[in-house]
């Protein structure tokens, strides 16, 4: 069961594409919200799309930036033993590679393994896209209300 609100809400299912394939022009100015999203790292999540035919959806994105935090974790506690990664985890901040496609491009865990930078946005669908529209500061379009 997830344990942040946003991973519950995001499970209704609004964030894939398979919603606006199966509601077509229905599903356009739908909001959601959502943990990450594929258009705040273009960079990095346009080679999926590119290989796959469809966005990079946020679970993937999730585990994409999760085994990257692990990586330089192990690196910067120069070991793979549990114990010496997890003291590497908490407390410090992870920027680069696939962090940046998390809202404020970083991670930061705190003692209890808390993300301390998780923050999370609100997606609409446009054009058969998914958009950031909020929060302002890694929003790529304004949100549009429909009547």
């Amino acid at each position: 069961m997830p344990t942040n609100r946003s991973q519950r809400v995001a499970s209704t299912r609004y964030i894939i594409p398979d919603f606006e394939k199966g509601l077509g022009e229905f599903a356009e100015g739908v909001l959601s919200i959502s943990p990450t999203n594929y258009d705040l790292a273009p960079a990095l999540s346009d080679p999926f799309r590119k290989r796959f035919g469809y966005f990079m959806v946020h679970e993937a994105i999730e585990q994409a930036v999760a085994l990257d935090v692990l990586v330089q974790a192990i690196e910067r506690a120069k070991s793979p033993k549990p114990k010496a990664v997890t003291e590497a985890l908490h407390g410090v901040r992870f920027e680069g590679g696939w962090t940046k496609a998390m809202p404020g491009g970083a991670v930061q865990f705190d003692q209890t393994g808390l993300n301390t930078l998780s923050v999370p946005i609100m997606v609409q669908w446009r054009n058969k896209e998914l958009v950031t529209v909020w929060p302002k500061d890694v929003a790529k379009a304004s949100p549009v209300w429909q009547s």
